[in-house]
């Protein structure tokens, strides 16, 4: 699965593919968001951890 990149595909349509791709891998619940903190990107994790500072984002 190739990060999110915000000027390309829309969040949306992002995720959608994002939640594909974890069903078809057989990726757990539980590790599915550990997964997408990492497939965000350097800019999307920056925007997430300004919005829950001063505590880190919890999959």
């Amino acid at each position: 699965m190739e990060r999110f990149d915000q000027s390309g595909i829309k969040w949306k349509k992002w995720l959608q593919r994002f939640e594909n791709a974890m069903e078809v891998s057989g990726v757990s619940k539980t590790v599915q968001p550990k997964v997408l903190l990492h497939c965000i990107g350097a800019k999307a994790y920056d925007v997430l951890t300004d919005l829950v500072a001063p505590t880190k984002p919890e999959p």
